[in-house]
């Protein structure tokens, strides 16, 4: 059986994280770029269904772009926002 959606190793994690931390908007910007919200919603593990954008993330935590929650600790987590 061939596996699709292989599970990441920590480099491709590592990578998720830097690429995420890129994307973050430097001030300087012009407002006509795109602007991420202050607040975003997250969950510690992995689940295809996370990442349909109908997916209900009403039951998430919500944590601030600013601040890294400190409850995930090493493993998978999912962060969304609605652009």
């Amino acid at each position: 059986m061939c596996d699709l959606y292989p599970k990441p190793g920590p480099a491709a994690i590592f990578i998720l994280a830097v690429v995420a931390v890129l994307a973050i908007p430097h001030p300087s910007w012009s407002e006509t770029g795109i602007r991420l919200p202050d607040t975003w919603s997250y969950r510690t593990g992995d689940d295809r269904v996370w990442a349909d954008p109908a997916f209900d993330d009403g039951e998430w935590k919500t944590v601030s772009r600013s601040r890294y929650p400190e409850d995930i600790g090493e493993g998978i987590a999912w962060f969304r926002w609605c652009l």
